[in-house]
């Protein structure tokens, strides 16, 4: 019963009917008012329509649960959100300093718990992007990228297939530079 309810506000929603999505995701909570999934599609309800107090507020609901305290889909929510205030105009740099560490946090968080979570890692990557930074931006990824490439190096090591394809790359430049 609690799945169908569920079911029925993601119709719903996906339909546009955004009031009569959000009653049937608290008709579910009505029968488990601690479930994550729930919390966390009335939460993108919230984030759709740019209701970013609201939202943020119901992701949070989901991490105060000491079963969910470290859901990452919840977490990389609320990193998105704090990500998202620093495209609002704002004078107050120290106000900035603070979203962007917020938004960090929860994204590094997630990655504490699974260091391949690809979703974590582009929120990473997008925070010195969204605060002009380019610099930072690159260096980031380069970062990755060459974490990436010793993580990727350590595998292939092992597997004589790679390791059999990497001499014969390497006989035939040898023998490519020896007939010049």
């Amino acid at each position: 019963m609690f799945v169908g309810y569920l079911r029925l506000g993601c119709m719903a929603r996906d339909k546009g009917q955004i009031y009569d999505a959000s009653d049937w995701f608290k008709e579910a909570l009505r029968f488990n008012n601690e479930h994550p999934d729930a919390w966390s599609l009335l939460g993108n309800l919230h984030l759709a329509k740019m209701e970013w107090g609201p939202g943020q507020k119901k992701f949070e609901r989901v991490l105060k649960n000491p079963v969910t305290s470290n859901d990452a889909y919840s977490l990389i929510a609320l990193g998105n959100v704090w990500l998202q205030t620093l495209h609002q105009p704002t004078r107050d740099k120290e106000r900035e300093k603070r979203h962007q560490e917020r938004a960090l946090a929860m994204y590094k968080q997630v990655l504490r718990n699974d260091p391949r979570n690809i979703w974590a890692a582009n929120g990473i990557g997008k925070i010195p992007f969204v605060v002009n930074e380019a610099d930072g931006h690159i260096v980031v990824h380069a970062q990755s990228m060459a974490e990436q490439g010793s993580q990727c190096l350590l595998k292939c090591l092992s597997d004589t297939d790679v390791l059999v394809l990497l001499n014969q790359e390497h006989w035939v430049s040898r023998n490519c530079e020896l007939e010049k």
